[in-house]
């Protein structure tokens, strides 16, 4: 199936959203650890910032970031007729988890009680995990995503004097996943008179 070429990019990434809203706080109940307390984002936890993200996303509990990463690359064009042509458009999209530090269980792992960093980083783990099994099982659908490839990932815990230019703040953890969406569109031929 094709989508129009002007609502592909916008589509694509409310597919990722309406996916993960549906399907992410149940895969992050079924993979937390005894004492690891995942937050499940709420509907208002999600964004579509385009390149803008507000101070206001690393104020809150828990957000996820959905936007395109860089630029769409059209190939294979093909005239199904002589008013639109079909091309298989590759965008890359990043999703991106942010949470912040709240109060939590003791947890031992290897031998030891884990220190607030380590837990952070585990947490991170577990939201990136969950992340890549719901987006790989759930995003296709046919129209606005034909196709999901993870190209990378990665889970981190920082300070928020790092992203926040030395205001102070504490730490935060999050993870990040890099893919590539493929859809096939359609586009308006030129028509000659």
């Amino acid at each position: 199936m094709t989508i129009a070429r002007s609502i592909a990019t916008v589509a694509a990434l409310e597919r990722i959203v309406s996916v993960l809203q549906a399907r992410y706080p149940t895969a992050l109940e079924s993979i937390a650890d005894d004492g690891l307390r995942l937050i499940a984002p709420g509907t208002a936890d999600y964004h579509l910032p385009g390149g803008y993200l507000s101070s206001s996303v690393f104020n809150s509990p828990i957000a996820v970031i959905v936007q395109q990463s860089d630029r769409s690359r059209s190939s294979d064009p093909h005239s199904g007729d002589s008013g639109v042509w079909t091309q298989r458009v590759t965008m890359p999209v990043s999703v991106r988890v942010v949470f912040s530090c709240t109060a939590y269980d003791p947890l031992t792992r290897t031998g030891r009680e884990q220190t607030h960093p380590e837990h952070l980083q585990h947490r991170a783990e577990r939201y990136k995990g969950a992340l890549i099994e719901v987006l790989q099982a759930h995003a296709r659908d046919g129209e606005s995503i034909s196709d999901l490839v993870i190209r990378s990932d990665f889970a981190s815990v920082t300070t928020l004097d790092s992203i926040n230019g030395g205001q102070g703040g504490g730490l935060i953890g999050g993870c990040v996943l890099e893919c590539e969406i493929q859809q096939f569109v359609s586009i308006p031929n030129a028509q000659y008179s």
